[in-house]
């Protein structure tokens, strides 16, 4: 089986895995049309399903694979990818797994075991004490015993050790020392990273760009150092990315190399190896089992992306659908999401998440280089010229000294005026807040059996998948909403009325304090409760305007929302007066905290009225 005809097997596998089994038949029909070799390869493959039930679908699909290929005599496929977090998800029930030794021991004469880190399916993370080290923290790193495909984890794990010791940059994880347990199991000694993870700083909408800048340029110096020595990480995300502070300043430390490949020869380069890695992050060759250096450039990619925009390029929920969203490309840029990204910078993230290994950058370093310069040029134009500043000034400071001597010795003085005490009232700057949050399902067509789920506004939807909102805040108010379309020939866009309607407080857009507005809103047919997305791909545009008094223009336009206008704004002057109402609002954007547990948005505002953009990727 060659690697292209493999790829279509999966892929086929992927989508049938996601039909019911009496469904099966007749997508396969049409997916392998008069091919019954193709077809004969999928159900083999498709076959082991059944009985592999306690595992994830891709990691069920992955032992399938590799049962196949034996069958076929291409060769083993190796253990399986992790379609939800890393290769550290636990598989085993608690009362199965065992620890390798009991915390107060004392290993190898010198580590002193004091408490359990967290650990995961694979490896088990202790903290210990160096005690020829005057107590220094390390961290101790073991297999578990009952893992199945054992010995390719075994093998695994010594490749992490064998990439620790060959890399030495400061901003990778130092591997310190190695030993053996009685029942001669391995354990790796290394360097204990006080800190926080990136993920913990990726704020909702973004990072500081300057600080973006600065931490990108240290990932890709120390994932060069990696590349120089023949290692590729192949799990690069915001979790395995930790930040210190070290006197003021703060560095990058790349950890967890346990799923790394190290390349000793030329000829390890064309080596088909384990399709593993945390989804979101991997590299369409990856995916097919050939990592490459430029597989991490990829990820890094990932994560600049999400550290300008505060979401990730591609949001899939299976690997079949990942591998869609890969081909079709970045649909959403990151300056349609933060509109002050310099372009340059958007043009090397992009860059970086090129399908193909040979249109990304040649090396992780050249990268964050050309994305750290993007990102702070601005910043150096402005303060190159220094001696034009002192210049400035100077002359300044001569004009002052000038205006001064006229007032003084040339202008005849005047009579001091009467102060008379003035009392100033304090303003009251009025704010104003309000809570949303989303529930969404997948198109029920393809998906009968998916229920619905709550989520933020930044999930990638698809034809067919369906949405609403839940909006409510703790004042009363007037609430519009405005859905915004394409362009018309008068150069105005479409806008359709979402909120008020004729249904609702007698069409009145005043809500009350603790309301909760449900849009659209709940019909008689169920069918009717949820917005549906078209098959035209796009960004749909949701204006939110929450004021403290009625809006004048947008009361205007609530009466298009009958049976007939269905809310389209029909009146070319209308849609003028509300494109130029909503690009006149306030330049201080709301504050936004996003509520994790309750998947909520909640959005504050200073002014009498505050205006929201919410913006739905579809394709």
């Amino acid at each position: 089986m060659t690697p292209e005809r493999y790829e279509q097997v999966c892929e086929i596998c992927y989508e049938a895995l996601e039909l019911e089994a009496s469904q099966r038949a007749a997508f396969l029909d049409r997916a392998c049309a008069d091919d019954e070799s193709l077809r004969r390869e999928v159900e083999a493959m498709l076959a082991n399903e059944g009985r592999l039930k306690s595992f994830l679908e891709a990691r069920a699909l992955a032992v399938a694979a590799e049962q196949l290929a034996e069958e076929l005599g291409v060769g083993k496929t190796t253990p399986p990818f992790d379609d939800q977090q890393s290769n550290d998800t636990d598989l085993s029930p608690p009362e199965t797994r065992m620890e390798p030794f009991a915390l107060g021991e004392l290993l190898g004469g010198r580590y002193l075991v004091e408490g359990k880190l967290e650990g995961g399916g694979v490896g088990l993370v202790f903290l210990a004490r160096d005690q020829k080290l005057h107590g220094t923290p390390v961290v101790i790193k073991v297999l578990r015993e009952d893992l199945g495909h054992k010995a390719w984890f075994e093998k695994k794990f010594k490749q992490e050790i064998a990439a620790l010791a060959q890399i030495d940059h400061p901003g990778v994880v130092r591997a310190l020392d190695v030993g053996e347990l009685s029942n001669s199991r391995s354990y790796l000694v290394m360097q204990y990273v006080s800190g926080v993870s990136l993920r913990s700083v990726i704020a909702p909408l973004g990072m500081e760009l300057e600080r973006v800048a600065s931490l990108m340029r240290q990932m890709g110096q120390a994932l060069a150092a990696a590349h120089n020595q023949g290692v590729i990480h192949r799990d690069l995300k915001p979790e395995n990315i930790m930040l210190q502070t070290v006197g003021g300043e703060e560095y990058v430390k790349l950890i967890d190399f346990g799923i790394a490949t190290v390349r000793e020869t030329a000829e390890d380069e064309g080596r088909t190896t384990a399709v593993i890695g945390t989804r979101d992050y991997v590299a369409p060759e990856q995916l097919r089992g050939k990592p490459v250096p430029a597989s991490d450039i990829y990820a890094l990619g990932v994560i600049a992306y999400e550290m300008v925009t505060g979401r990730r390029p591609f949001n899939a929920e299976s690997l079949a659908e990942l591998i869609d969203l890969q081909r079709d490309g970045v649909k959403v840029k990151p300056c349609d999401l933060r509109p002050g990204l310099p372009a340059a910078a958007q043009d090397s993230i992009l860059k970086a998440l090129s399908l193909s290994p040979q249109d990304r950058y040649d090396s992780a370093k050249d990268f964050t280089e050309a994305l750290a310069h993007a990102l702070t040029i601005g910043e150096d134009r402005r303060a190159a010229p220094r001696w034009l500043a002192t210049v400035a000034l100077i002359a300044s400071a001569v004009i002052t000294l000038a205006v001064w001597l006229t007032i003084h010795y040339i202008t005849p003085p005047r009579p001091e005026p009467i102060n008379t005490p003035s009392v100033t009232a304090p303003i009251a700057v009025p704010e104003r807040r309000l809570s949303y949050s989303m529930v969404a399902q997948r198109d029920p067509k393809r998906y009968p059996h998916n229920r619905p789920f709550s989520t933020f506004d930044n999930l990638i939807f698809g034809a067919g998948d369906q949405f609403r909102f839940l909006i409510s805040s703790p004042q009363s108010g007037f609430l519009y909403i405005i859905n915004e379309g394409p362009v018309q020939t008068d150069e105005f866009p479409e806008f359709n009325v979402l909120f008020p309607d004729t249904d609702t407080n007698g069409g009145s857009a005043e809500i009350q304090a603790e309301q909760i507005v449900q849009i659209p809103l709940p019909g008689k047919n169920t069918q009717q409760d949820w917005f549906f997305f078209d098959p035209e791909e796009g960004v749909e545009k949701i204006w939110l305007v929450w004021s403290e008094r009625s809006v004048p223009v947008l009361e205007d336009v609530k009466g298009w929302v009958n049976p007939t206008n269905k809310g389209a704004i029909r009146d070319s002057k209308q849609r003028a007066l509300v494109a130029h109402y909503l690009a006149e609002s306030p330049a201080i954007k709301p504050e936004v905290e996003r509520d994790e547990a309750n998947k909520q948005t909640r959005l504050k505002g200073i002014g009498e009225a505050m205006v929201w953009l919410m913006k739905l990727e579809h394709h």
